[in-house]
């Protein structure tokens, strides 16, 4: 699996690696240590970093022995690769974000040392990016956590719980093999107006997987009511989210039917053993 790219400050690299009694790359950590420990195992194995030095300066430093042991050990540790790069996260930010926020920005995730939480924020809900800073290292659970949500019978519910699972983002894939299966899913659109944040200035990316097994009854009907009702959801989505540039995507399955549904995005994933039609207004 492709490691998302995260850019690393070497400040905070430092900041992460600052405290010498604590063995960062031992799991066994006692929990006060736990969250830096943590944060250093997803550095270690769970984003390709961008560092903001160049090889040169760092083989400097090393040489100068003007960089700490932990750190040390964390960038000749087991990584197959690091990437030196330099200024580019402030060439971002120097710029009217808005205008160079793009999904297709190289960089998903930034690791920065003392950074404005109130400007993170703005920029993780304008560019659908995720801001991890050393005042905040709990962050790094965000994508991170597991929860399971039961569903009580008789008690009322809707699409707005799932609010509580948001994180930054900027694309979303939806698999459900029964997806459009009935000429009006408004459960879908239900689901994307807790998902899609008001505030996103780049493209929101949007792919709907679902099974053409779940049409044979349609028969010969298969291509014109498929279309009709892929229209209807495009026009929903357009109706519902007019501030917003959105591209729609449609995979149809066509092996053997899949049966569970996902929602996956560039930060999070939630697994559902039940058809998103689930929850009603009946």
């Amino acid at each position: 699996m492709e490691l998302l790219p995260a850019y690393v400050s070497y400040d905070f690299l430092e900041e992460l690696t600052k405290n010498t009694q604590i063995d960062l790359l031992d799991t066994n950590s006692a929990s006060d240590n736990k969250s830096r420990m943590e944060l250093v195992q997803l550095l270690l194995k769970g984003v390709c970093i961008y560092l903001d030095k160049t090889y040169e300066e760092i083989d400097n430093l090393i040489q100068n022995k003007q960089i700490n042991e932990l750190l040390l050990i964390l960038i000749k540790s087991e990584r197959k690769k690091i990437v030196y790069v330099k200024d580019e996260f402030q060439s971002i930010v120097k710029e009217p974000f808005g205008e160079k926020c793009s999904c297709k920005s190289q960089f998903k995730q930034f690791f920065l040392s003392n950074f404005c939480s109130s400007i993170s924020n703005k920029m993780e809900k304008e560019s659908g990016m995720m801001f991890h800073t050393m005042s905040k290292p709990e962050t790094y659970q965000r994508i991170s956590q597991s929860q399971l949500l039961p569903m009580v019978i008789d008690e009322p519910k809707n699409w707005s719980f799932i609010k509580k699972f948001y994180q930054p983002h900027h694309s979303i894939i939806i698999t459900d093999p029964y997806l459009i299966a009935n000429q009006q899913n408004k459960h879908v659109v239900g689901l994307l107006e807790n998902f899609i944040d008001n505030e996103i200035k780049c493209t929101y990316q949007i792919t709907f997987f679902f099974s053409r097994g779940s049409f044979n009854k349609l028969a010969d009907k298969i291509p014109s009511e498929l279309s009709k009702r892929i229209k209807w959801i495009e026009e929903e989505l357009q109706n519902k989210f007019r501030t917003h540039k959105i591209e729609v995507e449609w995979i149809i399955y066509s092996k053997d039917d899949f049966h569970d549904r996902f929602i996956i995005s560039n930060s999070f994933m939630i697994y559902s053993g039940h058809s998103f039609d689930l929850i009603k207004n009946d």
